[in-house]
């Protein structure tokens, strides 16, 4: 092993790092690790995309909905500033 450290290892720590061939097969393949941290970041992005989405979705539908609340209620959608704007004419005109 090609493993520097700063203190002096027995012989039977060097044997219980070497490596062992009858677990070979349960070690982690680099590929599959690599595929799996890929996969995990696809789907981390797809699901920061759709709360975006749902997000943008709802400003949307809200704006809608203000715009028919004020058609209904006179043509703007800042209802306080239709009254204050209606009670100034009314002032001025007195």
């Amino acid at each position: 092993m090609n493993v520097k450290y700063h203190f002096k290892l027995s012989s039977c720590t060097w044997q219980l790092l070497a490596e062992d061939p009858s677990l070979k097969r349960f070690k982690s393949h680099k590929k599959g690790v690599r595929r799996i941290k890929r996969i995990g970041d696809v789907l981390t992005i797809v699901v920061v995309a759709g709360c975006c989405y749902e997000i943008y979705v709802k400003a949307v539908m809200r704006e809608e909905a203000r715009k028919q609340a004020g058609e209904r209620f006179g043509g703007s959608a800042l209802f306080g500033v239709s009254k204050q704007v209606g009670l100034k004419k009314v002032i001025n005109t007195i």
